[in-house]
């Protein structure tokens, strides 16, 4: 493709609904045209009528408390064995205890609710579920949530009102009853869930608005309740209400699982999880069949399209690959209590996602490139530690599938321990590296990997296949000994009122990589699309070389070049473009290494570790060449962001080597 400046003409419709159509899938238009119309029928608000869910058509509701207790009793045979208190006290130390579990439990039931597992909100005791704590806006109780689930005025971000309605304070609680051995914490999650179920009528408020939603809630119901259904505060009357969510839940699931399939991510196999769930473990339900029935096959149908065959996953990002881990696990597991195997192919495409996974898990903190979108979602949150840590849902994840993690047993082997019933065997020590191959690709979905020592590069360069979520083709992350020292910008949040903010993160300029004046790698369509997608190839051509381009043809057209080279761990990457003139490189830089512009064209910060990292910036031609080191923002949690360094270099013309060396 031979590259040229200029702007290109707007889109007419017909181009419009082309790359709409190839944004949301060919496969998909069908869904999303039946959905369509299932909205303008009046159908689907006949399907999730208020009326046809409540107690009086509950399949269940004549059965007496001794009935209820006795299938209860059956449930928690067949559910995960829940660890006992000695298995957690070997497992986490009383301190590390404390500060993860023991603190958030204490500041919530004092009305400071855990916000995606990393910041508080202050939501009072029982939460105010349907507040927004960060805008101070109440959410609407009453109207249908066909009428109210969207961002935007005046009203902002959903999933500040949506996150404590995941119940992810639940599995605290859980935790915290069998490690404590406090009944207290029992009687304080059914303050939780009876205060949830008075706010939030059936179909009535903006938590019933997503069936992903829904299934997470499910998960955390279930493992919450089967966690203290032997104990007195769990008394009939709260089993049944446990028991009317559940089938209120899978029922509200299946209404609408064609939204969820027609979006071609996670939503999908999440609903999928959640009625299989249900069918399982209440039999004594009339729909319990059928559920089972439509929740294997969806599983099992999305999880070979969304999965590519070298693991890598259909939403382009690592915190997606994670909720699609944590959902397989569950229903694999959750059969296997029952005898029930989900198919070879299934398993196969679980196996290949967590050997995926295991090439960027950084064994002495857990952490992974923050590469793609991010919500917060930690949906199984049953180890200690911090969000950004993905050794619970690794470990948990080979131990499921039947593959090495490398990882030794450590407080994040606790989540394997409830999904499995056991600890994983062997492993390296925590600070040992794991043995990984000097150069990896996962080819299919554009991954590609250089690895010193002590160190390694990240490079994406792919065709998409499905829908890309951000400007960053040829993005680069460089880690040494832990520290993400070239990073990515993160996400920050879905819905912002102001578009500069909400834009920036899936921005070019977010990203490592190469900017030709200030046009994007896109073209931005309408809410997650996008036209225009750029396309990336890449090979290796030594063990200590990749090269990688770029074919850009957006608004601007070009070609980006990207050679990556190794010595030991020492990086060069090469940049030049066809198709423009002048073009800008940046660099975005770990926050906890103080960077200085020691010279014109060198950075230079202190390592933690005592050592010093130094990266030269080599233009030819140099004349013309600017290099500006400066500030910018980064995401790590949802709805959190804090600045960075950042390093700028303009009018670049020619190649630039970017030297990074550690000393």
């Amino acid at each position: 493709m031979s590259g040229h400046s200029g702007s290109r003409p707007r889109l007419g419709p017909a181009q419009k609904a082309y790359w709409i159509a190839k944004g949301v899938g060919w496969d998909n238009v069908p869904r999303r045209v039946w959905q369509a119309y299932l909205r303008r029928s009046g159908t689907l608000r006949r399907r999730l009528q208020p009326a046809a869910y409540d107690w009086s058509q509950f399949p269940n509701r004549h059965a007496s408390e001794a009935e209820r207790q006795d299938q209860w009793a059956h449930r928690r045979q067949i559910f995960f064995a829940i660890p006992t208190s000695g298995q957690l006290h070997a497992l986490v130390a009383p301190q590390v205890w404390q500060a993860s579990v023991a603190d958030g439990c204490t500041a919530a039931v004092s009305g400071r609710y855990p916000m995606f597992s990393h910041w508080s909100a202050d939501l009072g005791w029982p939460p105010d579920f349907n507040r927004d704590p960060v805008n101070h806006i109440d959410w609407p109780v009453g109207p249908h949530w066909l009428e109210t689930t969207r961002s935007g005025p005046p009203r902002d971000d959903i999933k500040l009102v949506w996150e404590a309605s995941r119940w992810s304070l639940v599995f605290e609680l859980a935790r915290q009853v069998l490690y404590s051995g406090d009944v207290v914490w029992a009687e304080r999650m059914w303050e939780f869930i009876e205060a949830w179920i008075a706010q939030n009528p059936v179909q009535q408020t903006v938590a019933w608005g997503c069936g992903q939603e829904v299934a997470f809630r499910l998960m955390a119901l279930l493992t919450g309740v089967m966690t203290v259904s032997e104990l007195p505060c769990s008394t009939p009357q709260r089993l049944a209400q446990a028991e009317l969510l559940c089938w209120q839940s899978a029922k509200r699931i299946e209404a609408n699982l064609n939204y969820a399939r027609s979006q071609e991510n996670n939503h999908a196999l999440s609903e999928a999880v959640g009625l299989w769930t249900v069918g399982l473990l209440f039999p004594e339900f009339p729909e319990a069949s059928r559920w089972i029935a439509v929740g294997r096959r969806t599983l099992e149908e999305e999880t070979q399209r969304q999965i590519y065959d070298d693991g890598s996953y259909v939403q382009h990002s690592m915190s997606y690959h994670r909720v699609m881990l944590d959902d397989l696990c569950w229903a694999i597991q959750l059969g296997r209590q029952q005898s029930i195997e989900l198919s070879a192919a299934t398993l196969d495409k679980l196996a290949a996602a967590t050997q995926w996974l295991s090439q960027f898990v950084d064994p002495q903190n857990g952490r992974v490139p923050n590469y793609g979108s991010n919500d917060g979602a930690n949906i199984l949150p049953l180890a200690c530690g911090d969000y950004l840590d993905y050794r619970p849902t690794l470990q948990m994840a080979a131990e499921v599938s039947g593959v090495s993690s490398g990882l030794a047993v450590g407080p994040w082997s606790e989540k394997p321990l409830w999904l499995t019933g056991k600890l994983p065997q062997g492993g390296l020590s925590s600070d040992a590296p794991l043995p990984r191959p000097a150069t990896w690709h996962a080819p299919q979905g554009g991954y590609y990997v250089l690895r010193g020592p002590h160190s390694y590069v990240m490079t994406r360069a792919t065709t998409y296949r499905d829908r890309p979520g951000q400007c960053d083709m040829l993005h680069v992350d460089l880690w040494y000994r832990g520290i993400n020292v070239f990073r990515d910008a993160g996400s920050y949040r879905y819905y912002h009122a102001d578009p500069a903010v909400k834009g920036y993160y899936y921005s070019v300029a977010a990203h490592n990589t190469l900017q030709v004046g200030q046009a994007e790698q896109m073209t931005k369509g309408p809410n997650f699309l996008w036209f225009h997608w750029p396309r990336g190839r890449a090979e290796f051509v030594s063990e200590q070389h990749v090269a990688c381009v770029a074919e850009v043809h957006a608004d601007v057209a070009y070609q980006h070049y990207r050679d990556i080279l190794r010595d030991g761990d020492n990086y060069t990457i090469i940049d030049r473009v066809e198709g423009a003139e002048e073009y800008t490189v940046r660099w975005r830089l770990a926050p906890e290494c103080a960077w200085q512009l020691v010279q014109p064209t060198q950075l230079e910060a202190a390592l933690p570790d005592g050592g010093t990292i130094r990266v030269d910036f080599v233009g030819e031609p140099a004349a013309g060449m600017q290099v500006t080191l400066g500030e910018s923002w980064e995401s790590l949690h949802y709805a959190q962001r804090s600045k960075c360094p950042a390093v700028c270099i303009d009018h670049l013309r020619g190649k630039l080597e970017t030297r990074v060396s550690v000393s």
